[in-house]
Parts: C-alpha cells; structure tokens; sequence
C-alpha cells in the first residue's frame, strides 16, 4: 500500500482488498473476456480511492496540515509537516501516480510543492507515516563531497525557489495510463 493513514483504516482496508483481488487477477496466465474487464474496473476503483485517501490526508487533517511537499517530480513525493518544537514529521509519501496526485491535491491547497530529488527519495525510504524523521547524513548528488544532514536538507527544501507547477503535474497525470 502506498499511504497508511491511520485516521480513516475503513478506506485503507478497502483498498487493501482491493489491492489483494488485482494481485490475484494479474498472477493468473490467461484470463477470460471477463476477468479481464474486472482487472481494469478495480485498478480504476484503486486510482479512485487512493486518489481520496491522499485528500483526506492532506485537506481534512487539521491538526496536522502539510507545510510542504517535496519530490522528485514523477517518482517520489513526500508531505511534511513541521511542529512547534522543530520536528519534521512525514504525514504521506506516493510512487509515481500517487507522488503525482500528492502534488496535485497539495497544489490546490497551496502547499509549496519543491523538487528535491536526494530528500524525497530518502525520505520515502526511511521516514515511517506519523513518525518524526530521523536526521542522518545524506549526499547531494552531482556535487562532489557535499553531504549534509537530512534536517540541513529540508531546511533548503523550505526556501528553495525550484518549485513544481500545476501544470507540470496534470501534463504528467495526463500522460499516466491508471492500466499501467
């Protein structure tokens, strides 16, 4: 599953199923006229839940709204919230479609949206949901012996000019087939 959020587990457990019944599908060697309608109408259902699982995420929680969102801007995306005593805490993360729907739904909320390709992908590997992000070093690549910290990272992430556009992100959710 791309995002857990433990705040509504009644959608999480609907795409799970969902998720468990296109795996079974797709590891079948031929499928039938009907299966094969059946394999398409759930990964449209998938696509269309995880789609309102991340604006849940990131419209209706109040308590912990997203500050940021930084990416690698097809690949990765990761929300971040920050809290009053300075930690950064990751409220989603999305692969490719959902990286890109992150974007979306965090574009249309304002959220500064940063293409940081180092800081996205570490933070999709290491950061848990609904934890505080542990800071270690990472490296910066194309610059040679330049490792910084994780939270240095994040801070240029804060006041980076390298934005990601609107329509960058419905040209590449356009070009994504959801039958991929």
């Amino acid at each position: 599953m791309l995002i857990k959020n433990p705040a509504i587990p009644m959608i999480d457990k609907v795409i799970e199923e969902i998720e468990a019944k296109i795996e079974s599908l797709e590891m079948e060697e031929s499928l039938s006229d009907e299966q094969k309608e059946e394999l398409k109408k759930l990964k449209h259902s998938h696509a269309v839940k995880s789609f309102f699982r991340i604006g849940e995420i990131l419209v209706k929680e109040a308590k912990n709204p997203v500050h940021l969102v930084v990416t690698n801007p097809t690949h990765f995306a990761v929300a971040l919230h920050f809290t009053q005593d300075n930690q950064t805490i990751c409220l989603a993360k999305g692969l490719d479609k959902s990286a890109l729907m992150i974007m979306q739904q965090a574009l249309a909320s304002k959220v500064k949206v940063v293409e940081f390709k180092e800081v996205a992908r570490d933070i999709y590997a290491t950061a848990e949901l609904y934890e505080p992000i542990e800071n270690h070093i990472i490296h910066i690549l194309g610059e040679t012996d330049r490792d910084i910290s994780l939270y240095e990272a994040i801070e240029l992430a804060k006041v980076s000019d390298n934005l990601v556009s609107i329509e960058f992100v419905q040209k590449a959710l356009s070009e994504k087939s959801w039958e991929e």
